[in-house]
């Protein structure tokens, strides 16, 4: 959608396919037809009853003419390129994680029958990043330390569904953020080019910026995911008596806040290490550390505000371990 807009607009330079586009091009068309495109090749099955009638939809408010037309086929013809261009960057390979039989202390166990999610994720090629591997964090706490010992008994007070330590708020923010994070991040930013009233060149730019970054972090987080196969609270907890530990006390009755782990390896956070991203695009984006971020709730728990990228990833980060699904706080979550 952004180098569509560029190819007919100008202003910037484009980010994956560079195009020469009309001057007289609608850049309007241009975004709906190459949005069309790239969901329909992703999501055939859709296309008929939710794409197609969307697509027509967005076209009809744009008036006919050589300008729609013109500008169609550019969206076409960008949308096109990309897709060629992204065939092969391994996006739902069939990748396979096998856990441990018997069960090893500190290796992730799979929490729902579900096959693993993402498993493919940080073998596939990132977007801007030179390698998934870039930026990967150290790894987990050693089950023998203190320091498991500490981020064990925290999310076993605080995170229990049980719990007489954790606040009010702090329940409220783990469950905002449990929410579904595609629905919820893109709501967000849909409302952040309406209170900024963006015009196109400006709105494609900060979405593309936004889901770039997005989709790099995301890639980055489950190659560390992947790497360490660290365990979740949830089986980490019920079998603390065989870590080696003796500052962790198993509880096999111990059940987190937020039912439903994700059936992912626990370390590093998946929130922790895509969200935060949205402070940092916003404040580079605005040129300033100011980001006046409103997230909106998609279940009435009411919108969350956050005056700087700091304050984003310090609710993020610490959602996760109050509502019980991980461990590691955000300072270990890597660059």
């Amino acid at each position: 959608m952004y180098d569509s807009v560029i190819a007919v607009k100008g202003g910037y330079e484009p980010f994956a396919v560079d195009v020469d586009a009309p001057w007289d091009a609608s850049a309007a068309a241009a975004v709906a037809a190459a949005a069309h495109r790239v969901l329909a090749h992703h999501l055939e099955a859709q296309a008929a009853t939710i794409l197609d009638p969307a697509y027509e939809a967005s076209l009809a408010t744009i008036p006919n003419g050589f300008a729609k037309r013109l500008g169609v086929a550019v969206g076409e013809h960008v949308a096109a390129r990309l897709i060629a261009r992204r065939a092969d960057d391994g996006f739902r390979a069939p990748v396979t994680y096998t856990p441990p039989e018997p069960p090893i202390p500190g290796v992730w166990i799979p929490t729902a029958p579900t096959p693993p999610i993402g498993a493919y994720l940080g073998l596939m090629e990132p977007f801007s990043l030179r390698a998934p591997n870039q930026f990967r964090p150290d790894g987990p706490p050693a089950l023998p330390t203190r320091q498991w010992a500490r981020e064990y008994n925290e999310v076993q007070a605080i995170g229990s569904i049980t719990s007489t330590t954790r606040t009010a708020d702090q329940t409220l923010a783990a469950r905002f953020w449990a929410e579904p994070p595609v629905q919820q991040a893109r709501g967000s930013f849909r409302r952040f080019v309406d209170d900024h009233d963006l015009d196109i060149v400006e709105a494609s730019r900060f979405m593309a910026m936004v889901s770039v970054t997005y989709a790099d972090a995301l890639i980055a987080c489950f190659d560390a995911k992947y790497h360490y196969a660290y365990w979740r609270p949830v089986t980490a907890i019920h079998a603390g008596d065989t870590d080696g530990n003796a500052a962790t006390i198993a509880d096999p009755a111990w059940s987190p806040l937020l039912a439903g782990t994700p059936n992912h390896p626990e370390y590093p956070s998946a929130h922790s290490c895509i969200t935060p991203t949205a402070g940092r695009v916003i404040a580079r984006f605005l040129g300033t550390r100011r980001i006046d971020f409103t997230v909106p709730s998609l279940t009435g728990l009411g919108d969350r505000h956050f005056t700087r990228p700091r304050d984003l990833t310090y609710e993020v980060g610490n959602a996760r371990i109050w509502g019980g699904t991980t461990t590691a706080p955000p300072s270990r979550m890597g660059p």
